[in-house]
């Protein structure tokens, strides 16, 4: 019964594992459209105002198709990106069970990392509980397989006529068979070898299961890393170079190609910055089946 539960609770870690990183992509996907729909929205303003300006005579044609083109991408990243966030929609509806239309549109604190350290491999974790379970059924067994070289002790009593003597006398008999092969014996000692082969897989796991908690560790705090610095420093950086440009262009310092740059590499740097989360979340994600519940 304890190797199936555990089982079980395996099986459940996996799937529980498995929706929480498709959950993981939905967001992504709808953060990434919110850039995308920002980004698609400026660019059309964008070449709003470069067909205004070159009505007036103060742009030129090629400011006019610049602005298109940059529009035209814009759009495909945005379509390709729905495309992407539909699809994980329907991954994870499938999981849950229900339709991709009765699926709402998903919240969670996809912008927040927590610190992780001092994590260990849980003595209680399912997968090692299974193996120490086996090792318990076979030591079971062999004791049982001990048990069958032992002799049956068979008892018997009852009265015995003499007809001689005329009397009745107490009779008491006792037997035990020999024997001869010692099949519990051979048995007992598979048993045994097989506890000690289980025993082998429990500390092969065990060190499978530790090299992959440094591992994971390892890559979500480089990941957070990558999210710290696009966060305080990349974002604001290309924010005020694109501010700059913008204020530069009206004044007529900065040409409209470098404009739409700056535009485009703002949209990029956070774009990067939802796909570093978004690899921290998956590997935070790995990392659950390692953090004691309520920790």
């Amino acid at each position: 019964m304890e190797v199936a539960e555990q089982a079980l609770l395996e099986r459940e870690i996996h799937l529980t594992e498995k929706v929480r990183q498709v959950f993981i992509d939905v967001l992504v996907q709808q953060e990434i459209a919110t850039v995308r729909s920002e980004q698609v929205q400026l660019a059309r303003e964008f070449t709003k105002v470069a067909k205004r300006r070159f009505k007036a005579g103060s742009n030129s044609e090629l400011d006019v198709v610049q602005a298109e083109l940059a529009h035209a991408e814009t759009l495909l990243l945005q379509t390709c990106c729905f495309g992407d966030l539909a699809a994980s929609r329907e991954a994870l509806a499938a999981l849950l069970g229900m339709a991709a239309t009765e699926l709402p549109e998903l919240t969670g604190p996809f912008y927040q990392l927590e610190k992780m350290e001092d994590l260990a491999v849980p003595a209680d974790y399912p997968g090692l509980r299974r193996l120490e379970a086996k090792v318990d059924r076979v030591l079971a067994a062999a004791q049982l397989a001990k048990a069958m070289d032992t002799p049956d002790v068979a008892l018997g009593a009852g009265y015995r006529y003499e007809a001689r003597n005329n009397i009745n006398s107490f009779v008491f008999s006792i037997s035990m068979p020999l024997n001869l092969v010692k099949k519990g014996k051979a048995e007992h000692a598979a048993r045994i070898l097989q506890a000690d082969a289980i025993q082998a897989d429990y500390a092969e796991l065990r060190r499978q299961l530790e090299q992959e908690l440094a591992s994971r560790l390892a890559l979500y705090n480089g990941a957070k890393m990558k999210v710290d610095l696009s966060r305080d420093s990349l974002i604001p950086k290309a924010k005020q170079v694109y501010e700059v440009s913008l204020k530069g262009y009206q004044k007529g310092l900065f040409s409209w190609l470098e404009l739409i740059a700056a535009q485009q590499n703002l949209a990029q740097i956070r774009v990067n910055y939802i796909e570093f989360l978004h690899d921290a979340h998956l590997t935070r994600n790995q990392l659950d089946k390692f953090v004691k519940e309520g920790k």
